[in-house]
């Protein structure tokens, strides 16, 4: 899946650079993978009117259109882009985008899909008035349902190496290890001088130093997944109990 996040010069921005803009991002949209989903979304500063162009826009949405509007439109007709916001009849403080200090208010911010993302994926596109996001931009919210195919790699055996915390089922082990960080404290001491980042870094170093020291470390195969009995260990296996049933 392939998100493009955008943020468009304004509509009072000279003509060229705006061109220039939406010129990059079609070459920036042509570039993905044709055979894969894609979302592009963010702040287009464009107001596209209510005109309804099949699989591209609906009418739900203000009338009012501008030059980056426009530019948007040509760009998802020539892309085969959803402008998602369109399709949902919403109350208007569920639809506009932006409002500025003086109540001025405009819908200029989308969420745009590719072919490879069918319309009844797309459940819902509205903004929270709720989410105070410290803007003159609303939040945004889409609710899209996709099912994308795992990509799944056989090959992959990674390995990492771990204490080995199973060794303190021996007793003269756990005994050693009660013993060992308070060595390593008293060698290597705290003192007044030392501030707060000194003195953990202290206090960690001797407690790493004295497992490391104890325990010592083993091979663990992390796409092996997690042992749901960590109980259950060779001592326990190998070990054999007669039981008698009396009648």
């Amino acid at each position: 899946m392939n998100i493009i996040s955008v943020y468009a010069p304004e509509d009072n921005k000279p003509k060229k650079e705006r061109e220039l803009f939406y010129d990059q991002l079609q070459e920036t949209i042509e570039r993905q993978p044709a055979n894969e989903t894609m979302i592009v979304l963010g702040d287009f500063n464009a107001r596209i009117g209510s005109e309804i162009i099949p699989g591209i826009k609906q009418r739900f949405n203000e009338d009012v259109i501008n030059s980056n509007g426009e530019l948007l439109i040509n760009l998802c007709t020539l892309s085969e882009l959803r402008m998602n916001n369109t399709f949902f009849h919403h109350k208007a403080q569920h639809k506009y985008t932006f409002e500025n200090s003086r109540g001025q208010r405009s819908t200029i911010d989308y969420i745009l899909s590719n072919r490879h993302i069918h319309p009844a994926q797309v459940r819902d596109v509205r903004t929270l008035n709720s989410a105070n996001v410290n803007s003159d931009h609303r939040l945004l919210m889409g609710k899209i349902k996709l099912r994308l195919p795992l990509k799944r790699n056989n090959k992959t055996n990674r390995k990492e190496q771990k204490l080995n915390v199973e060794s303190l089922w021996h007793d003269s082990t756990k005994d050693l290890y009660q013993r060992k960080p308070q060595e390593k404290i008293e060698t290597n001491q705290i003192n007044s001088r030392d501030d707060v980042d000194v003195c953990w870094q202290k206090l960690k170093t001797n407690i790493e130093e004295a497992a490391n020291e104890v325990l010592g470390k083993r091979m663990i195969n992390m796409d092996k997944g997690i042992n749901r009995t960590p109980w259950f260990t060779n001592e326990i296996k190998s070990t054999q109990y007669n039981i008698k049933i009396n009648n």
